[in-house]
């Protein structure tokens, strides 16, 4: 699967920021979303200093030292969330975001996992284990979870992309099978990429939408 394919919600760190700061250069940007970043480290940090045994504190502070790429800061931080608090969905799902970006999916898929069973309506919890899945070549498996996803959340956007790129994925695997059948899984991707189009568009999900238009002209030139 290439990185492009496997894009899932932890892609979208920026994406707020991204639709409040448009007109803003990127590397300003940049610095903007980090100074936030590390203020609120810097915030949770003081609440821990004063209350040792505040999950909330450690999960948010993991989840933050996640999005900077401080992954065995995030990592310790959300291990204590989960220990102070074992039936918080929120830190195993984060938790799960940062073995994500580590490329530990199988860790990713068990936290995920966990999300779920502590929070069966979490919608990202199903979208990320679905990419976690599909990152293990368990391409049926993702499908059923992005299935899932949007049958909770059916304007989740992120769902239908990616559930597109795990079915452009099975199109491929039977088109190299020699299974004549593979046009139908990528019948199946272009209607899940323009769902996520129009909802994109609605949303003002301007990365999301660009990206999507991408993956429509490279199915419609493969064609």
């Amino acid at each position: 699967m290439s990185s492009k394919q496997e894009r899932g919600v932890i892609r979208y760190v920026l994406s707020r920021f991204i639709i409040y700061y448009e007109r803003i250069p990127f590397f300003l940007l940049i610095v903007i979303l980090i100074h936030k970043i590390v203020q609120t480290i810097v915030a949770y940090s003081k609440a821990i200093y004063l209350r040792p045994d505040y999950a909330e504190a450690y999960n948010n502070r993991g989840a933050s030292n996640g999005e900077l790429s401080q992954y065995d800061n995030a990592i310790a931080d959300l291990n204590e969330a989960i220990i102070l608090d074992p039936n918080d969905a929120e830190a195993y799902y984060n938790r799960g975001i940062v073995h994500f970006s580590r490329n530990n999916h199988d860790d990713a898929f068990t936290d995920f996992n966990m999300a779920i069973l502590l929070k069966p309506n979490h919608t990202s919890a199903h979208i990320n284990r679905g990419l976690s899945r599909a990152r293990l070549g368990q391409y049926d498996a993702a499908i059923t979870d992005l299935d899932q996803a949007i049958r909770l959340d059916p304007d989740d956007a992120q769902a239908y992309y990616n559930r597109a790129c795990v079915k452009s994925l099975l199109g491929v695997r039977e088109a190299d099978s020699g299974n004549y059948d593979d046009s139908i899984y990528f019948e199946e991707a272009k209607l899940d990429f323009q769902t996520a189009l129009s909802l994109a568009i609605q949303q003002e999900q301007t990365e999301l939408e660009n990206d999507i238009e991408e993956r429509l002209r490279e199915l419609n030139d493969a064609e």
